[in-house]
């Protein structure tokens, strides 16, 4: 259900940036069709927040607990350079994009958006030579977004700066990531851009460690 309302956003967003969605429409439409009628046993979320909201429209929903498959890691050479101070892997929704935009206008180094990678191998390599991995809501809802948190950036060994999640199901801040309000990410971007690499190694670590324990 939130699932299909996110899409529908993001179809929103396409159409006012002049995209034709006709065919996405049709597919939405028949997931709609088929939420509606009941036609699914079981419903499972990655997040809390998601799990409370369908229950509060009477679907029996069930929130999937945080897990780990070496899979997520993909295969790594030498230690990649850093090319990158700031990878963002996600739709470029106005917020994210605001924040992308002020930190490249402070001259950082932001993977570009034109070369969004729907390769796994070669997403996994823009991340590692990537200093920071940014997490941005799409709005103030505070989702733990588990498939780009989990399965590409701490699996992929980054540093993650990320804005407050809700539920964060034992990640701690500071200690397996860097976790602040949306108003405070472009100054503590720039401010970890400024410390050694050692200090976001060590914080990258202990979030890969915490994430498969």
């Amino acid at each position: 259900g939130t699932m299909l309302l996110n899409m529908r956003r993001t179809l929103q967003d396409l159409q006012a940036q002049g995209f034709n969605t006709q065919r996405l429409g049709a597919l939405l439409n028949s997931a709609q069709d088929d939420y509606d009628a009941g036609n699914y046993d079981l419903v499972f979320t990655e997040s809390e927040c998601k799990t409370r909201f369908l229950r509060g429209k009477g679907c029996g929903a069930h929130t999937l607990s945080l897990g780990y498959h070496p899979h997520f890691t993909k295969p790594a050479g030498a230690p990649e350079e850093k090319r990158w101070d700031v990878f963002f892997l996600g739709i470029p929704f106005p917020r994210r994009q605001e924040l992308l935009e002020r930190l490249r206008g402070r001259g950082c180094r932001v993977f570009p958006q034109q070369e969004f990678l729907f390769e796994p191998l070669r997403r996994a390599e823009a991340i590692r030579q990537s200093a920071i991995c940014l997490n941005v809501h799409h709005n103030e809802c505070g989702v733990f977004e588990k498939p780009r948190l989990i399965a590409d950036y701490l699996s992929n060994g980054a540093f993650v700066v990320t804005e407050t999640i809700d539920h964060p199901e034992g990640f701690v801040h500071g200690e397996h990531w860097v976790a602040v309000e949306y108003g405070a990410l472009e100054e503590t971007v720039m401010a970890w851009l400024g410390r050694p690499p050692g200090e976001r190694d060590r914080v990258a670590r202990a979030g890969f460690e915490y994430l498969r324990r």
